[in-house]
């Protein structure tokens, strides 16, 4: 078997420039220049995480968890109602919890009306019996959230989370 570069070649100036040449494009193009695609695929693919992460972070801090009301149309309100007291106290995620596993543990002959129809929800995986884009604190000071979204959006939009 012939070697690549034999003696009789290595005295051949240009046969060894030519395979320098061929070699270092060779690794140009397959090395720096696929690593570099590689890599780039990777920070692209850390910064969409990075956004879907900072866009929940977000939704998170601006929006109530469980009615879906933005921080700024609670704020459009005035000073009667806050939205850290919306979020926090008034629709506590912990409650709703609660409430769901109270439901599960009763007894189903002993749930009244709402209970019931709320445990109907539940197990047909029905978000509606949640308040949507309102909850009692907004709907007792004789106010309401303007919404561009019709209720059908919103319904939508509560199955998507």
């Amino acid at each position: 078997m012939d070697a690549v570069l034999d003696d009789a070649d290595m005295n051949d100036k240009t046969q060894w420039r030519n395979r320098i040449i061929y070699d270092l494009t060779f690794f140009i193009i397959l090395g720096v220049l696929l690593f570099d695609v590689v890599t780039g695929v990777i920070l692209d693919t850390f910064g969409e995480l990075r956004e879907e992460v900072n866009e929940r972070k977000d939704k998170m801090e601006n929006e109530t968890f469980i009615s879906g009301i933005a921080r700024e149309k609670v704020e459009e309100l005035g000073a009667e109602v806050e939205f850290d007291t919306i979020n926090d106290k008034d629709q506590n995620v912990w409650n709703y919890l609660f409430y769901i596993i109270y439901l599960k543990n009763k007894d189903p002959s002993e749930l009244n009306g709402i209970e019931s129809y709320t445990m109907e929800c539940i197990e047909s995986d029905d978000t509606l019996w949640f308040p949507q884009k309102t909850c009692w604190r907004i709907e007792y000071s004789n106010q309401t959230i303007d919404d561009d979204k019709a209720p059908e959006e919103l319904i939508e939009e509560q199955v998507d989370r």
